[in-house]
This record gives C-alpha cells, sequence and structure tokens, in this order.
C-alpha cells in the first residue's frame, strides 16, 4: 500500500513528510496557508482550491460584498473571486433606464 498526502494524493515512498490531526502530509501541502486569514488550511477542514491556493471554505468570499462563495458560480478576478450577483452589478454594463437588466454582447442578462 502506497501512502500518500491527504491533500494532493502524491506518494510520501522515500520523500520527507509531515503528520498532522493523523493525516499524512507532503512538504508542499503541510505548508499551506490561506490566502483569506493567512492561517494554515489543516487537512480536516473544509477547504476550496482556487488558482493554485488553498482557502478555508468560509474564506473564499466576493471581493465585493464579502460573502461566501463556495459551492456556486464565480468569476475570476484579479486578487481573488466575484460572485455572480456582484459581477452582474459591478463589472457588467447596466441598463440606464431599470438598472436590473444587464446589456452585454447583445445578450441580457437578468440579475
Amino acid at each position: 500500500m502506497c501512502i500518500t498526502c491527504a491533500l494532493c494524493d502524491v506518494s510520501l515512498t522515500g520523500q520527507s513528510s509531515v503528520k498532522r490531526e493523523d493525516a499524512n502530509l507532503c512538504i508542499t501541502c503541510s505548508s499551506h496557508k490561506c490566502p483569506g486569514c493567512k492561517r494554515e488550511v489543516k487537512p480536516s477542514q473544509k477547504k476550496v482550491e482556487y488558482n493554485n491556493e488553498r482557502w478555508h471554505d468560509e474564506c473564499f468570499t466576493c471581493l465585493f460584498c464579502k460573502h461566501t462563495i463556495t459551492c456556486q458560480p464565480f468569476f475570476p478576478s484579479s486578487g481573488g473571486a466575484v460572485c455572480e450577483r456582484c459581477h452582474a452589478k459591478k463589472l457588467v454594463d447596466t441598463c440606464a433606464v431599470c438598472d436590473i437588466v444587464s446589456i452585454k454582447n447583445n445578450m441580457v442578462v437578468f440579475v
């Protein structure tokens, strides 16, 4: 039986590893810090992997409204992610008359 890292599944045979919370981790994964709170992301915690980074589930939030966007569609943005609602409100052309319907590339998007 091959021992693997609990986070990335790389083989730990013949490599240095760290044991945390009864989980074997490779050296790379043992030093992962959440970009949101700068604390360690432990193997037992819920996490989001995005843009080669591991975030605590509760720290992966929209850049604008700060609501968590775990398990929801989002749009990549420099420095993080933007939820669908904020993307439609802040980053898409909004109708000047109703401020509800967004128009982009001749498509109507309801928000």
